[in-house]
């Protein structure tokens, strides 16, 4: 405020009064004092500091070359910051802020490919995938052989379930690069997805060669054994997944069902209980646990188990299933055998089959088929002495599966309470075709009704 150019001190008093006055409340007092001292008395001392005139250089003025070149270098140093912030962004899986960096770059240069490819990116992890494919296609017209774009575009048509498409842009990627372990694996996937195990074992082992650790790759080895029956063979890879991370919950899982198969359920419950601590709300542990239980016999453990997945996810038929099961068994031993302490069934109010019925009912409105449903219903049916209800469901279980030997064996009781004698008999000879051992059909022929039966029908034979 006290300093002024000489410029200001020598303009006329009309300029001062025009120009200046207006806005002489923004100055300091004694400026202003000095501005019209010195406009009246040009030799009047004044003492306000008075800066000498600018000194503007001259000029030189450049080329239209120089200046496009200049302003081409300005333009690619925003494009390279922004890609630079957009992929600082992407790693932090900042998406939001990602995607607002590749559409600036994007609207400054709409066929740069690398801002094409990282916009791609963004969109493949946002899972917006046909947005991403959008732009992966885009950068291969621009630059047909981009690699980053053939993998990506794999990526996205593996995730959106287009497998044929898939494989051709990771068979095209691995031509120029053979040894990059992850899209081996990804095209791995892909044919194990298709039921190509064999296919799927080759790549899956060959991105093993590169990588030796990548678990990934063993997991899903694991997989596909497990899928082909070779329960020993899948244990075996998901142990060295375990080897390298102990707390690997897909290794778990795939262990812990490969040895549910091979009945070898308490290494199953301990693999089970290993998730559970990682992860203590997986829904599909907790009903695998229950189921695992189950198969030991100890039915309030699996109703534990079963009850807390249903908490998470009440609409799982597997959980519904088997906790009306297990209600029916504790049921059938406490009004039988008493087997389980009749203290725990008092404190949970277990002294009919209404739950097993309510559990088993609820899972068939989910999945009407389902033959272990039916025939456990039809059993809860055929205790309480409904028959009718009891054939009908069997009737339904026997005509999905013709040789579920439970549904069998269970409606010839129906059958031979009911009277009916020749379709009692033909169910359990039916069963000793299956199971010629089965004590059950051997020993409920020899009641004199279907003894007589079997004479009547030898004789017609």
């Amino acid at each position: 405020m006290y300093c002024w150019s000489l410029m200001a001190l020598i303009v006329s008093l009309d300029a001062i009064i025009n120009k200046l006055h207006p806005y002489h409340k923004i100055l300091d007092s004694s400026l202003w004092n000095d501005i019209l001292t010195k406009s009246n008395l040009p030799n009047c001392t004044i003492f306000s500091i008075i800066l000498p005139p600018r000194n503007i250089p001259h000029v030189v003025e450049s080329s239209p070359s120089t200046h496009c070149q200049e302003f081409n270098t300005h333009l690619n140093s925003i494009i390279t910051s922004l890609l630079y912030c957009g992929k600082q962004h992407l790693k932090n899986k900042e998406y939001d802020q990602a995607l607002a960096d590749f559409n600036k770059l994007l609207d400054i240069d709409s066929k740069n490919v690398s801002g094409l490819n990282q916009r791609g990116i963004t969109f493949y992890n946002m899972k917006k995938l046909q947005n991403a494919l959008i732009d992966f296609n885009k950068s291969l017209k621009i630059e047909s052989n981009n690699l980053v774009a053939i993998k990506y575009r794999g990526f996205t048509c593996r995730m959106m379930g287009k497998c044929e498409e898939a494989l051709e842009y990771f068979n095209k990627y691995l031509q120029i690069n053979k040894k990059d372990a992850h899209v081996l694996y990804c095209r791995g996937e892909t044919y194990y997805f298709i039921k190509d195990y064999e296919k799927a074992l080759n790549d899956l082992n060959n991105s093993l060669k590169l990588w030796p650790k990548y678990t990934r790759s063993l997991n899903s080895i694991g997989s596909v054994f497990f899928t082909m029956g070779k329960y020993y063979d899948a244990i075996s890879y998901v142990t060295k997944t375990l080897e390298i991370d102990q707390n690997n919950c897909e290794a778990l899982k795939i262990r812990s069902s490969s040895y549910y198969q091979l009945q070898r359920y308490h290494e199953a419950l301990s693999d089970l209980g290993m998730i559970l601590k990682e992860e203590p709300n997986d829904k599909v542990a907790l009903c695998n646990r229950g189921v695992t239980f189950y198969k030991l016999n100890l039915y309030e453990n699996a109703l534990v188990e079963l009850s807390k997945s249903l908490e998470i996810n009440p609409n799982n038929e597997t959980a519904l299933i088997y906790r009306g099961i297990a209600f029916y068994e504790i049921t059938n031993a406490s009004t039988s055998q008493n087997k389980l302490s009749s203290r725990w069934l008092l404190n949970n109010h277990i002294n009919d089959y209404n739950s097993a019925f309510k559990n088993l009912t609820e899972s068939l409105k989910i999945q009407p088929n389902n033959v272990i449903a039916l025939t456990y219903r039809g059993k809860i049916y055929f205790n309480v002495d409904l028959y009718e209800e009891s054939l009908y469901d069997f009737k339904a279980a026997l005509k999905i599966h013709p040789n579920n030997t439970m549904a069998l064996e269970s409606r010839s009781k129906i059958y031979f309470n009911m009277s009916k004698y020749e379709d009692a008999r033909v169910d359990l000879n039916k069963l000793l075709e299956l199971n010629p051992g089965n004590k059950y059909a051997v020993e409920l022929l020899k009641e004199p009704e279907l003894s007589r039966c079997n004479k009547k029908r030898k004789i017609s034979d």
